[in-house]
Formats: structure tokens, sequence, C-alpha cells
């Protein structure tokens, strides 16, 4: 109810030669990582791909990546 979770990808995979798939929440007028770790406030934006979590790194993984939906769990 508190927080809003988001995939990013580099583009869409037509035009990218690696894209990889990224992570971030908000929560509070800030964006966080997975582990709770504060990246910057929305006064602060753009977000930058370095700056989040990444769920799967094109480059080392061999394949473009392209995100669909997210699901929660406890942990």
């Amino acid at each position: 109810d508190r927080k809003i979770h988001f995939t990013f990808t580099d583009g869409h995979p037509r035009n990218e030669k690696n894209n990889s798939i990224y992570y971030t929440y908000y929560e509070n007028g800030a964006f966080y990582k997975a582990n709770g770790k504060k990246i910057k406030n929305i006064a602060d934006l753009p977000l930058k791909p370095e700056e989040l979590d990444i769920v799967y790194d094109a480059k080392k993984g061999g394949a473009k990546a392209w995100n669909w939906d997210i699901a929660e769990d406890k942990k």
C-alpha cells in the first residue's frame, strides 16, 4: 500500500544491442534499491540505470531482456 515497484529496460529490445532489466521502488518521496538503500529523492530525478538494482545484465547473460510484469513476495 505504501510502495510503488518499477522495472526498467535500456530500451526496446529490437533497438538495443544489450537490453538489461533494472529495479527500484518509490516510497515517501524517494527511490530505493531492493535492500532499502536510498537512491535519491523525487526532486533529484532522473534516475540513471547505474544507480538502480540490476535484475538481469544483458552484457553478461548474452541475451536481450524484456519485462512484462513484476510480482512481490514476503522476502
